[in-house]
This record gives C-alpha cells, sequence and structure tokens, in this order.
C-alpha cells in the first residue's frame, strides 16, 4: 500500500504537469489568434477554437481532481480519451486553421 499510494502521489503531480502544460499552450495559441490578427478577421473560428480548448481543460481539470484510488484505471482511460480526441479532432481542425493563417505570406507574425 505505500508502493501504491507514491505511485498515486506521483501519478497526480504528472497529471497536474500535464494540465500546467496544456493550459500554457492553450495560452499561448490564443495570444497568437490575438496578435495575428485572426480573431479581428475571423472571429467565429476563433471562438470555436476557444470555447474548444475550454473543454478540454475542463475535462482535463475534472480527471485530475476526481482522481481516487478506486477509480486510477478509469481515469487514466478518461484521459487517454480525450488527449486522442485533442490529436485527432483539435489539431486537425482548429489548429490546421491557426497554422495556415500565421503561415501566409502576409502574416503579421512573418515578420518576427
Amino acid at each position: 500500500s505505500e508502493r501504491r499510494g507514491a505511485c498515486e502521489n506521483e501519478l497526480i503531480g504528472m497529471l497536474g504537469d500535464v494540465f500546467a502544460f496544456i493550459l500554457d499552450h492553450f495560452k499561448t495559441e490564443e495570444s497568437i489568434m490575438r496578435d495575428s490578427l485572426m480573431i479581428m478577421v475571423d472571429r467565429d473560428v476563433c471562438q470555436a477554437h476557444m470555447e474548444d480548448h475550454a473543454e478540454i481543460a475542463a475535462k482535463v481539470q475534472e480527471i485530475v481532481s476526481s482522481l481516487d484510488a478506486l477509480h486510477v484505471v478509469s481515469r487514466i482511460r478518461e484521459l487517454d480519451a480525450l488527449l486522442a480526441r485533442w490529436m485527432t479532432n483539435h489539431i486537425a481542425l482548429h489548429d490546421l486553421l491557426l497554422s495556415r493563417w500565421i503561415s501566409r505570406e502576409d502574416s503579421l507574425l512573418q515578420q518576427f
């Protein structure tokens, strides 16, 4: 039980790090949307992108905060499914549009 407790504490710490990374990543993307003026040109696309960020972050926070000894495996499976969705849906849709926006020849971010 001592080893299990240590593993659970380490897992909670790692999930906290994942959550912090996700929040920082989303904050950076949203700054890029503002700095590149994408949010002014295509507000609906940016709004949908930011709403997806909020949904993903809320779900990760829910998973991390609901971890307990009885539900570790099911919570990790939930997190795995969420991260898979992020990779296949969010990145393929929202992040691809953002990438195309900032890689335009006339992009304000091309100057930096």
